[in-house]
């Protein structure tokens, strides 16, 4: 017959592990001691999540029968997995006992190994708590995260498994994340300002073509240099920084500091659709000054005025 909850039916053992037997918990759950042993016995045999770590055999003398009987010793880890074999039973045993395991050893821990004790972050846990995609993850990406991380320590987390079981986790602390960031940051405006300050070396200087040109013919005068780009992406790249408008009613039409800086100037003209509706277009075409402006923009980054 079941009995009221005892906090002494989990104790703690000579190496001051938080331990209970199959005799506590029988009582407690109305049990029989002897269905407890073949339960454990027959899930050491079979191998279960090396379950067998989590109990040993002994003999308890029971005073009020005067003689004693097998047991199985368990640890939290034991109790969590026989209990949630019983079909039947009060939940309210199951939480109090591992309240008393929780209470008799305050926190479940397993020592790390030298490995986990002395770990650094890694670039798969930073990846995980930046939130990095594994898509964006290129050569560049990971030079700048092994610069970010090192140095970074993480810290060994022992935590209890669904399955009662304990695990240990190596974590990133939040204050690192946040250093991580930062160094994130810094490297990355580092490689930007190293990138614009370098000067790309073109084959032979520009020289600028006789009134103006299409910015196709801007594209292929800076691809000719060395430095790929084409018409699209020329269009785009002016529209980006404010050459080009990018309103409907004037879209790719130069701005007005384009103009005024002598960059650009409009060519309008006319066709002809095939209804015979005449169509008035807008042109951008690049000056001279725009031709060595633009030019020295992508081959030297850089501005000549």
């Amino acid at each position: 017959m079941a009995t009221f909850f005892d906090p002494k039916n989990v104790w703690k053992s000579e190496k001051g592990n938080a331990v209970t037997d199959t005799w506590c918990v029988a009582r407690v759950y109305g049990k029989r001691n002897s269905n407890l042993i073949r339960a454990i016995e027959s899930a050491i045999k079979r191998g279960n999540n090396h379950i067998d770590r989590e109990f040993y055999k002994t003999k308890r003398f029971i005073p009020e029968l005067g003689k004693s009987f097998d047991v199985y010793v368990m640890t939290r880890a034991g109790f969590f997995a026989l209990a949630r074999t019983f079909r039947e039973g009060n939940p309210a045993y199951t939480r109090s006992f591992l309240y008393e395991f929780d209470q008799k050893q305050a926190v479940p821990f397993v020592m790390p190994t030298n490995r986990e004790r002395n770990a650094m972050c890694s670039i798969e846990e930073t990846q995980r708590v930046l939130g990095i995609p594994e898509t964006e993850i290129d050569a560049r990406v990971q030079k700048v995260l092994e610069k970010a991380i090192e140095g970074i320590p993480v810290v060994v987390k022992p935590a209890v498994c669904a399955d009662g079981h304990i695990s240990v986790s190596l974590e990133i602390p939040t204050a690192a994340i946040a250093k991580i960031k930062s160094r994130i940051d810094t490297y990355v405006a580092s490689i930007f300002a190293e990138a614009m300050q370098k000067p790309k070396q073109a084959t032979t200087p520009v020289t600028p073509a006789n009134g103006t040109i299409s910015v196709s013919d801007l594209a292929k005068m800076i691809s000719s240099h060395g430095v790929e780009i084409g018409e699209m992406r020329l269009f785009a790249w002016l529209r980006e920084n404010g050459y080009l408008c990018t309103s409907d009613a004037d879209y790719n039409r130069p701005t007005q500091k384009a103009i005024q800086n002598g960059l650009l100037v409009v060519k309008v003209g006319h066709f002809t659709k095939p209804n015979g509706q005449i169509v008035r277009c807008v042109t951008p075409r690049v000056t001279e000054k725009g031709q060595i402006y633009f030019s020295n923009k992508f081959l030297y980054n850089q501005t000549t005025k």
